[in-house]
């Protein structure tokens, strides 16, 4: 079996298959209270990162099984310290491998270990895949957007930045892991002073007022 450890991935000897090879991207959604994604006085965001594969996984039979093991931070950019994290959670039990070892200061998430081994516990075969939700909340409800960016760091043996393992192969045969290049996400979405539709209303009479003046 296969053993992962934090910072490491140990795998049993070196690549038995021809690699397919692929390239994967980070996808991000953006919901509030109200099922936009606008952060509205009383309001938080929850941010959904999921991870997209291209071969798409085929599931047991292969050659594309499915994601393996990705390490990455969130790092929190413009806008974000104006509020915090309030809470965060792995998904599809990927922190079954190693536990949740993600930390943070209150804006980033840092050091987040997902993974999932076919010789180790429950499988998840989805694609895009589900990766890690977060809850961003703040009192400070001016006119900003806030942005987020996904790092991925080195995983595996060679290192090589910027990339994931995903399991290739037959679920049930002959399967090893393999580097994938994947593209980093930048997440952004606004936070407003009143709700939605009130804002656009006000804008509309401050437009009309200043035609009237003009």
């Amino acid at each position: 079996m296969r053993k992962f450890a934090a910072g490491a991935l140990v795998a049993a000897g070196g690549p038995a298959l021809a690699q397919v090879g692929g390239q994967a991207a980070w996808l991000w959604d953006v919901t509030t209270e109200n099922g936009d994604a606008i952060v509205e006085p009383g309001e938080t965001a929850t941010i959904t990162l999921s991870i997209d594969m291209t071969p798409d996984v085929n599931g047991p039979d292969g050659p594309v099984i499915g994601f393996g093991v990705a390490n990455f931070n969130t790092i929190g950019g413009g806008g974000a310290a104006n509020g915090q994290i309030l809470e965060w959670e792995i998904l599809n039990t990927l922190d079954d491998l190693t536990g949740d070892l993600t930390e943070t200061d209150g804006v980033s998430l840092t050091n987040t270990w997902v993974g999932q081994d076919p010789d180790f516990g429950e499988f998840v075969f989805l694609d895009p895949l589900d990766v890690l939700q977060f809850k961003w909340g703040t009192v400070d409800y001016g006119n900003y957007t806030v942005a987020y960016d996904t790092e991925t760091l080195a995983v595996g043996n060679p290192p090589m930045t910027q990339n994931i393992l995903v399991w290739e192969g037959e679920f049930l045969g002959e399967f090893d892991v393999f580097h994938w290049p994947i593209a980093e996400a930048a997440i952004v979405f606004d936070v407003v002073p009143a709700p939605s539709g009130l804002a656009l209303v006000a804008g509309g009479i401050a437009c009309m007022s200043a035609r009237r003046r003009s």
